[in-house]
């Protein structure tokens, strides 16, 4: 009952760690628990490593948290490794209780129900220690196991197992597998089960039928949609390798690769065949994760045919947004990348205009959304444009942009106020313009913007400015119809110059400045004549600005400024009479 009443009192949004840890299997309940000891540090991800997740999942949910409170009250200053000190509290508890003896009379299913079921469908049987399959494939499947049609099913009664599920959930479509998570030591269900049906139309009729359906007198189970991970984010490859060398690669190290997905450099080249990462997709979430364990850590093995490289890293890939096909059915915007700088939008207007009307035309640094008033018309340009030259662009990739999920709304504006605060409190004293506030290095999703499409790439993986973001439409903090897209910054200088102008105007709008500025824009210095000026510039680049000192000292001086030789400095005057 304190272990109940304990779970009851975590109230309060779940993070992204919560999702993590439902597709490793783990009960919703412990899953806010752990949650929870992660938000207030007891714990770390990295504490709670494939090992420690097998162990919580493995026995009861009571015993799992039970394991966990006793380490909350544990003394842990002393403690070098938290997941082996959890793992031998785990152990304690199973002792204590006697579950690490064999039992005899364990619980199980129907048999004579269950052999009905299998004579009838033909499907297979499996028992392993951590659950009872049922089928996967079925009977003269070919092809993959579909993708997007799993359903989590929660709240089952210990004594709920597959002889009562497959005829209940049948009456939805095609089962492709079913799997009832149990208690290696005494085979009682873990509450939760996870079934995959062989269509997406089957998953959302199960969800709408049996959620909240009442299988015991007073039980009630919950099913709800769930995407099982089965891609891994490999970071820091050797830019020089092509999707090919890393298939044959790391198909030497792991089982049951199907793809590896690679994002063509953004500045094209000889030796440059990818931007430093790749992703790896492979059968089951069962099989990534077995390679997820081989290849992280500090003992990951090298390859050798890249000359033993092992400077690689491995993490769990973010899930992409996946519309369905109603949803991507009434989408009428265009993605379009392997764009050059050069590319403008009046260039892909003008092109583009061709096919249909044209709403509006968004162009980042190397990408473009292009917003049709009619779908039609955006399918005629993916048809005609796909793979097509435009100005010193070779061949461009013209497809339907996805629409962002909720979730993943949520989760892109999380990661923009933490890099803001980041941003804030490491750069609060940072003079000059800074390239954080430009129109191609917001702070929106890479491949997408504030609009809510983007290319279908969700994940903040990409290293360095170009690919920080993308250019968030209508962001405040990236550029395009903004409130900080051009002029001058408040938060300006250093020394005599703290304020050099107020808040920023919009993007290349004017007023530029604030209360400093005079009608025409141009600045005043205190004790100048009439007739002195004094040089200023549209914008701060690179890093003329950084050095503080030199160009203090050429403000103070009243003469024009003395260093970073930008041609741009000298475009302007400054105008005295008023206070600087």
């Amino acid at each position: 009952l304190l272990v109940v009443d304990e779970v009851l009192s975590m109230s309060g949004a779940q993070s992204e760690q919560y999702d993590i840890l439902l597709g490793f299997g783990m009960s919703p309940n412990l899953a806010q628990f752990v949650d929870q000891m992660y938000t207030e540090g007891y714990l770390t991800p990295a504490d709670t490593d494939e090992k420690v997740i097998s162990a919580l999942n493995e026995n009861s949910e009571e015993l799992s948290i039970q394991a966990l409170t006793q380490f909350k009250n544990s003394d842990l200053a002393s403690v070098k490794s938290k997941g082996a000190f959890l793992l031998g509290i785990i152990k304690r508890i199973k002792n204590e209780q006697g579950l690490n003896t064999a039992s005899t009379n364990r619980p199980g299913p129907n048999p004579q129900r269950l052999q009905n079921i299998l004579e009838r469908t033909g499907y297979s049987h499996e028992v392993t220690p951590g659950q009872r399959k049922y089928g996967g494939p079925p009977p003269n499947w070919t092809g993959v196991k579909p993708k997007g049609t799993d359903v989590f099913v929660g709240k089952l009664p210990g004594d709920v197992f597959e002889d009562e599920l497959i005829p209940l959930f049948e009456n939805c479509g095609t089962i492709w597998d079913l799997r009832v998570m149990i208690n290696p030591e005494t085979g009682i269900t873990k509450g939760f089960s996870f079934i995959c049906f062989a269509d997406k139309a089957s998953a959302k009729k199960a969800v709408s039928i049996y959620n909240n359906y009442e299988i015991r007198p007073g039980k009630h189970i919950t099913v709800t949609l769930t995407v099982p991970n089965t891609r891994l984010f490999i970071g820091s490859i050797p830019k020089n390798k092509s999707k090919q060398e890393i298939l044959e690669a790391f198909s030497l190290l792991t089982e049951g690769i199907t793809d590896v997905l690679v994002k063509d450099p953004l500045i094209p080249g000889p030796n440059k065949k990818n931007r430093g990462f790749c992703f790896l997709d492979y059968e089951t979430h069962q099989k990534a994760a077995a390679a997820k364990r081989k290849l992280s850590g500090p003992r990951h093995p090298a390859i050798g045919p890249w000359n033993s490289y092992k400077v690689y890293t491995c993490e769990w890939a973010d899930p992409m947004d996946d519309p369905d096909d109603e949803i991507m059915a009434k989408v009428k915007v265009l993605y379009i990348t392997k764009l050059t700088e050069t590319i403008t939008e009046q260039m892909l207007r003008e092109r583009f205009a061709q096919y249909g009307l044209i709403e509006r035309v968004k162009k980042m640094k190397y990408y473009a959304f292009v917003h049709f008033s009619e779908r039609e018309c955006a399918i005629a340009a993916i048809e005609g444009e796909n793979g097509k030259s435009i100005g010193n662009c070779a061949a461009m990739d013209v497809e339907l942009a996805k629409p962002m999920s909720e979730d993943t709304r949520k989760k892109i504006k999380s990661i923009k106020e933490q890099r803001s605060q980041q941003y804030m409190e490491q750069n609060q004293y940072n003079s000059g313009y800074d390239a954080s506030y430009g129109y191609d290095n917001s702070y929106g999703a890479p491949g997408g913007y504030d609009d809510g499409y983007s290319g279908g790439y969700q994940s903040f993986y990409d290293g360095g400015n170009q690919q920080r973001g993308g250019g968030a439409y209508n962001n405040p903090r990236g550029g395009y119809g903004g409130n900080r897209g051009g002029g001058y910054d408040a938060r300006g200088g250093r020394g005599n110059f703290q304020q050099r102008g107020g808040n920023r105007g919009g993007r290349g709008g004017a007023p530029r400045g604030g209360n400093n500025y005079n009608a025409s824009g141009s600045f005043k210095r205190q004790g100048a004549p009439a007739d002195a000026t004094y040089p200023k510039r549209g914008r701060y680049q690179g890093s003329s600005y950084q050095n503080t000192a030199m160009y203090n000292q050429g403000y103070q001086q009243g003469y024009q400024y003395s260093g970073g030789n930008d041609s741009q400095w000298s475009q302007d005057t400054f105008s005295g009479g008023q206070q600087w």
